[in-house]
């Protein structure tokens, strides 16, 4: 599961420079695969934790659980990589409206971090 997700993660990067509808299937591909381990994997430990398990093997289940989920994570990011890669090489990714839906966003944080960004590339 760490190999698909390691290989989905240089998947979606080598698509940035070199993109290629078989490289984008592939990422599709291990991210399914990956679902497919994560589903496998988490319904196996939920199915062994109502069994008597000492603190450290409970411990242990938990991050299980945790880095699968991490895992799966990874796969549906590389995915989402892959599809924003597609839009913006047909053009139909719009950034502008996509920074101007995060102003929505109330954090203080993240409107000095936009007004920044809006000086830089001057969004007005």
């Amino acid at each position: 599961m760490a190999e698909h997700a390691r290989e989905s993660l240089a998947g979606a990067i080598a698509l940035r420079g070199d993109y290629s509808e078989e490289g984008y299937l592939h990422v599709c591909d291990l991210e399914t695969l990956i679902d497919q381990y994560e589903d496998a994997l988490g319904s196996y430990l939920l199915r062994i934790t109502p069994t008597e398990l000492n603190a450290k093997q409970n411990e242990d289940l938990h991050k299980f659980l945790h880095t699968i989920t991490d895992f799966e994570r990874v796969g549906d990011h590389c995915s989402n990589v892959a599809v924003a890669l597609i839009e913006i090489r047909q053009d139909l990714f719009d950034t502008h409206e996509y920074v101007d839906s995060l102003k929505l966003i109330e954090d203080e944080a993240f409107g000095e971090n936009y007004e920044r960004f809006r000086a830089k590339y001057s969004l007005d």
